[in-house]
């Protein structure tokens, strides 16, 4: 199954590289919550940046502390979702997507992570659900179709 992107902003043309790029935004945040440790949006900011250069612990501390700030926060929980499925810890990542989808039931990508999730979580019917619903909503969606019908597969169907 897919996994779900992390969403950041597009890298700025002055920087030579993606790496170079997420190392100052790393110093960045950190400089930030050194200033204001208790403002929500720079440990959001480097939740992101961290999880893109692949620093998959950190990060999962600095989602955990601006969700207790921001526990209805959509976005951050999807992308909470995302890096906790890079390690591998898929029933969190359900936790989170299902929260998610709660939220806003009508978000055919919200569906779509959220049966991802739980078929890399062993749970293939569960997740039919979930894409059916993506599709419903987005009738025209590629990696909802396909993850249908590879959970389709996972339970000797078709």
């Amino acid at each position: 199954m897919s996994g779900i992107p992390v969403t950041t902003s597009p890298a700025p043309t002055t920087f030579r590289s993606r790496e170079t790029l997420l190392a100052v935004l790393a110093i960045v945040g950190g400089a930030a919550l050194q200033v204001k440790p208790d403002f929500p949006e720079p440990r959001f900011n480097l939740a992101n940046t961290l999880a893109q250069a692949g620093q998959t612990t950190e990060a999962m501390t600095h989602y955990d502390f601006y969700l207790r700030m921001k526990p209805d926060d959509v976005e951050a929980r999807s992308n909470y979702a995302a890096t906790l499925q890079l390690t591998r810890r898929f029933d969190d990542a359900v936790a989170q997507l299902q929260f998610a989808v709660n939220q806003r039931p009508t978000d055919a990508e919200l569906q779509n992570n959220l049966g991802a999730a739980l078929a890399q979580a062993g749970k293939p019917a569960e997740a039919l659900k979930h894409f059916r619903e993506a599709l419903r909503l987005r009738p025209d969606f590629p990696g909802a179709q396909e993850n249908l019908e590879r959970a389709t597969r996972a339970l000797g169907g078709g």
